[in-house]
């Protein structure tokens, strides 16, 4: 089953700031069904429920997700990308979605913030 940009699947993260340790986080799949088509990955990037906020931060609201949001407030940490093949998505269905509009916030917010193109 392929995924579809906008999904939020569980993924292994290794922590940056500790070599070896790995965390399961939520992540959202950025790419399109191209990228898919052509390489069999998908570019994502991080969701933290940790609460301290910085340029790197996108805040989630319960308003921009598919399905009711039941977990803790959430942010996409818009510097930890990365590209991801489909065997390591713990999950084989994704468990929420982020609407088209916070999609199109979110990515503009990744490249203004993660690439200074502000």
């Amino acid at each position: 089953m392929s995924f579809k940009k906008g999904d939020i699947v569980s993924l292994n993260f290794e922590m940056p700031k500790k070599h070896d340790e790995y965390l399961e986080h939520p992540a959202v799949i950025l790419s399109c069904d191209e990228v898919y088509n052509k390489d069999k990955c998908y570019v994502c990037v991080m969701i933290s429920g940790t609460p301290s906020i910085d340029r790197f931060s996108f805040v989630l609201d319960d308003s921009m997700y598919e399905k009711k949001h039941t977990g803790k407030k959430s942010q996409v940490r818009c510097h930890l990308i990365l590209y991801v093949l489909e065997k390591y998505i713990l999950e084989p269905t994704p468990f929420n979605k982020l609407k088209p509009q916070a999609m199109e916030r979110l990515i503009a917010h990744i490249v203004d913030a993660t690439f200074d193109a502000a």
